[in-house]
């Protein structure tokens, strides 16, 4: 059987599993993957039932005594990181906004461009004024999205958490907190801010990470 992308092997005695009921085995998994969590740097997304059932299927093979149980994580663990540059107006306003605000490390940097750490991905802010301009707006569930944005999906807890930041540091939002797309397959928080150069960023979160490409109705 091919495996995805990336997959985690651990030593869980096979019994275990074997005697726990349904609901007692996603709770060992999930020890498992929280574990896991702290030792792979980018997160793990894993359809537990979707693995419990591949095991009831393959309880033939479990045998007795430990067994390197393969814990498959479905959506991409391991993501390639993206590099993104982009205009700004000047480089120590940047390097203020994307440190104080966004928590991002500084990486490469000289007279004409700085790098930022952006949760694992690569930001290049280039010193071109001349490059900075408004972008225009699309309408998105009632509201006017800026059309040129990029930005981030986090964990639910999470987005609340920079949300609640960035609110008592006194960053302004282009579009409030909300919850887009209500009772749909893409239903999504979201909010909108803007750096000091005009660059917008969209930080987002689903309940549900297997819902993020998925759609049942036009929009």
């Amino acid at each position: 059987m091919a495996l995805p992308p990336f997959c985690i092997s651990w030593p869980i005695p096979s019994i275990v599993l074997q005697e726990a009921s349904e609901k007692q085995a996603v709770n060992i998994i999930n020890k498992v993957i929280k574990v896991s969590i702290r030792i792979v740097r980018f997160p793990l997304f894993v359809n537990t039932y979707s693995y419990i059932i591949s095991l009831q299927k393959r309880k033939k093979i479990l045998g007795h005594g430990p067994l390197q149980l393969l814990i498959w994580v479905i959506y991409s663990t391991r993501m390639n990181p993206f590099h993104l540059a982009f205009p700004v107006k000047d480089l120590e306003e940047t390097r203020r906004f994307y440190t104080n605000y966004l928590n991002c490390a500084v990486g490469r940097e000289s007279d004409l461009w700085i790098d930022f750490d952006f949760n694992g991905h690569q930001l290049s802010a280039h010193l071109k004024p001349e490059e900075c301009t408004e972008t225009k707006t699309n309408n998105v569930d009632k509201e006017k999205v800026p059309v040129r944005h990029f930005g981030m999906i986090m964990q639910w807890n999470k987005w609340e958490e920079l949300a609640s930041a960035l609110r008592k540091k006194n960053v302004g939002f282009l579009i409030e907190p909300v919850v887009r797309f209500q009772g749909k397959a893409g239903e999504q928080g979201t909010f909108f801010i803007k750096d000091p150069s005009g660059n917008v960023m969209e930080f987002k979160t689903f309940k549900d990470m297997s819902n993020l490409f998925k759609s049942d109705m036009r929009y």
